[in-house]
């Protein structure tokens, strides 16, 4: 469900400083590590200065409003941050999640694929919207949500808003299952009949993460993945999926969603980038008659 290395360059979030030099980015980055590993934790608001790509946050397709009240019998601290999640075309669809705390750690910064943990990125609201649209596609069936960050957010909708028999969100990061754990336990109500589950997966390149969904996915299932195509990672994604996959490459999936990233780009064009804000769509299948074993 989300397009989600360790503290890759253009993902912390932008200066409004424009003409700063590529070198000036990176001292600022490198300053910014410098005081969570001295000080073991940093203020989450810090990343507001830094020089990247997530000045733009969403593209609208969900609503969110702030939660500062109990959730679940879970009393907000004061350094959580709680957000309910509505859909305009489900009204009766709601979600209470955590987002990542107002400070973060060295262990959240540090590592692998850890992004996710920072915030909630335009391809994983894309995924949930979508997951939400074809919802009654999942009836009966067992998904699973591959790396989904801190929020889970995808896997959430679908265990809310669909029939599925279980829900599997899993992520490599250790703090992302935790706090996932604690998204699933707020919403557990709204889930139905559904078994919800959460899963800790480390995967450290494209080719161990292909390899897995190879040995998950049953024979007749199907993949989806929403990820921008950034600078020829998406490209390079897919040449090595041909070899394991059918692989079906899908730009303009979805009216609201393309429209809704057309006004981003009239509106927001200082900050909004087709390249890294745009999450295209992938569809794999099992190549015929190749099953991978375990």
């Amino acid at each position: 469900g989300n397009d989600k290395g360790g503290l890759p360059a253009g993902r912390l979030q932008s200066c409004m400083s424009f003409g700063m030099s590529h070198t000036a980015k990176v001292k600022q980055r490198w300053a910014l590590l410098r005081e969570a590993v001295v000080n073991k934790s940093t203020d989450i608001s810090l990343f507001g200065s830094i020089a990247s790509v997530r000045r733009f946050k969403s593209l609208g397709l969900l609503s969110s409003s702030s939660v500062t009240v109990a959730v679940a019998g879970h009393d907000v601290l004061e350094d959580e941050q709680w957000f309910e999640y509505g859909c305009h075309k489900l009204p009766d669809f709601r979600l209470t999640v955590r987002h990542c705390a107002k400070t973060v750690s060295t262990e959240q910064l540090v590592g692998f694929n850890n992004t996710g943990n920072i915030c909630v990125w335009p391809s994983e609201e894309v995924l949930a919207y979508y997951c939400l649209k074809i919802r009654k596609c999942f009836s009966s069936s067992v998904v699973c949500e591959l790396g989904a960050g801190m929020t889970g957010l995808a896997g959430l909708a679908v265990a809310a808003a669909s029939e599925a028999a279980e829900v599997i969100i899993s992520d490599g990061n250790q703090q992302s299952v935790l706090s996932i754990e604690l998204n699933v336990d707020a919403n557990a109500k709204t889930f139905g009949t559904t078994s919800v589950k959460t899963s800790l997966f480390f995967t450290d390149c494209h080719e161990d993460l292909l390899h897995t969904m190879q040995v998950i996915l049953k024979d007749e299932g199907e993949i989806v993945i929403f990820a921008p195509r950034r600078s020829g990672t998406l490209s390079a994604f897919v040449s090595k999926a041909k070899a394991l996959f059918q692989v079906e490459l899908i730009e303009h999936y979805d009216d609201s969603v393309w429209e809704h990233q057309q006004q981003a780009q009239q509106n927001l064009p200082a900050i909004y980038e087709q390249d890294i804000h745009y999450p295209i769509k992938l569809n794999l299948r099992k190549l015929y008659g190749r099953t991978e074993k375990t």
